[in-house]
């Protein structure tokens, strides 16, 4: 019996890709419910599509193209630099799908431009546009960190995947998501999918990743294209699962509150699109622009409490410097990070008696209320917590008085007040760094292991950002950290509908030495904060080759928005 309804399962995914729109007879009445566990089971123990990466095709991979009447080249139009065009956007076509309710691609059977009014959301970060030629075949648009970009080609029946092959877009995993999620809403996905062309689709934009560092970088950021392009007014509906920031009618008052639809899982928003008839639309970016990180300090003022106010105040007039240390646990962190923290405050308060120290790490998402402390964060905070409770007692063991404001655990908008409020910043590699380089746009020393040193899209990816330091190399040792599982910061019930897209991809760097843990030797970093305290506001270490970076990154930034208007088919 149990075989039989698997077996099930595979003729309903057949059957919503039969491209004659005609039902077959024995699925008509299909009423069984199914439970999308369920279907995600089965089709996770299938055998999963083929993969061929576009960047990379074999001879025998080009041969098996053309086999099934598939154009190497007409594949390739959907991704690249085309149509005489020196530069292409590759996000271009989000707005122009937003301004023409549409998605376009060219048919990789006919080389004809093809229009879908149809998308399926395997996960919040995946989508799928359904195009109908000689065969059903699918665009995947993916990847949070890159903006969304179009990231392959799914052809339900070769069970073939072409990709452009970057390793942090689409994953494999999702296209059993995606069969899962459209067997579970059969009868949805039958009706959406063959009650007629959807050439006019009403628009709904999606966003709602939970981790602050990509909602403003990609997510908020890209919504702020829609505004340079002037194009909100195209969109019908903003449909929000998460708002990690501030709610985001109060970051962009010109969005009507009323078209916000604000929903708790990926599966709702996956019935509402199919229910309402919307083409989604995920619109992205991985540049910062200053716009951005002005609307969210807006919103972070205008909700700080009185008392963290008045602490903040006082802070200020009493210590110089204010010196904001961030603590990070797990992996990737400073491995003696309690006794390197107060033998650091220890040399620092002879020659600044005024010193006054803000620890930071984990803050409360502005959706989640301060009760998710003692709740879903609370393994976090009190690990972090534990860090800053040693390090008090190693200074009392040095008799060392100094004052300490710990902001761990405390709402996101406490901490980007506090990171306006202080003078200069140490922090690990990673988000805890943006409150106080992003958003308050302060000068800093960045410790990370020897893999990440000097990476350099920390500041390009902001714009007008200062140029961090980074804790000199010859300080660092790393440590191996041996982790296979999930870090503590991705077991939270945050990450539970954002996909199986996600966890592939940290199956993928569960040994990655960008991951280990490290030492630093002590005095080295001492001289490297001191020289940041005693330097010119405007001094910056990076070298030619680091501004050059910055540069590219500004213009790649200019042409984004320039040259856009010159794609009119909207590629």
């Amino acid at each position: 019996m149990q075989e039989q309804s698997r077996n099930v399962y595979s003729e309903m995914w057949s059957e919503l890709h039969r491209t004659n729109h005609a039902a077959s007879s024995k699925l008509l009445n299909v009423d069984k419910e199914i439970g999308f566990k369920e279907a995600h089971n089965h089709f996770s123990s299938l055998q999963p599509p083929d993969l061929l990466k576009l960047q990379n095709l074999s001879s025998r991979d080009r041969e098996r193209l053309i086999r099934q009447g598939i154009s190497p080249v007409f594949l390739r139009s959907n991704f690249g630099k085309s149509f005489g065009v020196h530069y292409l956007d590759k996000r271009a076509f989000q707005i122009w799908a937003v301004k023409h309710k549409s998605v376009r691609a060219v048919c990789p059977f006919t080389g004809r431009i093809l229009s879908s009014g149809h998308s399926l959301l395997a996960n919040i970060n995946t989508i799928f546009y359904r195009f109908v030629s000689e065969q059903i075949f699918y665009i995947i648009v993916s990847g949070i960190g890159s903006g969304f970009k179009k990231n392959a080609i799914y052809f339900p029946d070769d069970e073939l995947i072409v990709t452009l092959g970057d390793p942090w877009g689409f994953q494999q995993e999702e296209v059993a998501e995606l069969k899962a999620r459209m067997v579970s809403n059969f009868g949805l996905c039958r009706s959406y999918c063959y009650a007629g062309p959807n050439p006019m689709a009403p628009v709904a934009v999606c966003l709602g990743f939970y981790h602050f560092g990509h909602h403003v970088w990609n997510e908020l950021s890209g919504i702020q294209r829609l505004v340079s392009h002037r194009s909100l007014k195209h969109v019908d509906r903003f449909i929000v699962m998460r708002e990690p920031l501030g709610p985001l009618e109060h970051i962009f008052p010109e969005i009507q509150a009323k078209t916000i639809d604000r929903k708790a899982t990926a599966d709702e928003i996956f019935r509402e699109i199919l229910e309402k008839r919307y083409l989604a639309i995920r619109v992205g970016a991985n540049f910062i622009p200053r716009a951005v990180l002005e609307r969210v300090n807006r919103v972070a003022k205008a909700h700080l409490s009185a008392d963290a106010r008045r602490e903040i105040n006082a802070a200020k007039q009493q210590h110089r410097p204010l010196l904001w240390i961030g603590i990070r646990v797990g992996n990737r962190m400073w491995a003696d990070q309690a006794e390197g923290i107060a033998c650091l405050i220890s040399g620092l308060i002879n020659g600044y008696p005024q010193l006054g120290v803000v620890f930071d790490g984990f803050s409360i998402p502005a959706d989640r209320s301060e009760a998710s402390e003692k709740v879903e964060y609370a393994s976090i905070i009190d690990e972090e917590n534990a860090v800053v409770d040693a390090v008090r007692r190693k200074l009392r063991d040095r008799n060392i008085q100094i004052v300490i404001f710990n902001i761990i655990g405390r709402t996101i908008f406490d901490a980007i007040e506090w990171a306006h409020a202080i003078d200069v910043y140490i922090s690990p590699f990673g988000t805890i760094q943006h409150k106080v380089g992003w958003f308050a746009n302060k000068r800093g020393i960045i410790h990370s292991n020897l893999n990440l040193l000097g990476t350099d899209f920390i500041w390009t990816s902001i714009e007008d950002a200062k140029t961090p330091n980074y804790v000199r190399a010859s300080s660092v040792v790393d440590v191996p950290s041996g982790l296979t599982g999930e870090t503590i910061y991705k077991s939270t019930n945050d990450r539970r509908e954002i996909g199986t897209g996600a966890v592939a991809a940290d199956r993928k760097v569960a040994r990655n030495p960008e991951f280990n843990n490290y030492t630093i030797e002590g005095n080295a970093l001492l001289e490297d904060v001191l020289a940041l305290l005693e330097s010119p506001a405007e001094k910056s270490t990076a070298n030619i080759a680091i501004k050059r970076k910055l540069i590219e990154r500004k213009l790649r930034h200019f042409l984004q928005k320039a040259v856009p208007k010159f794609d009119v088919r909207g590629l």
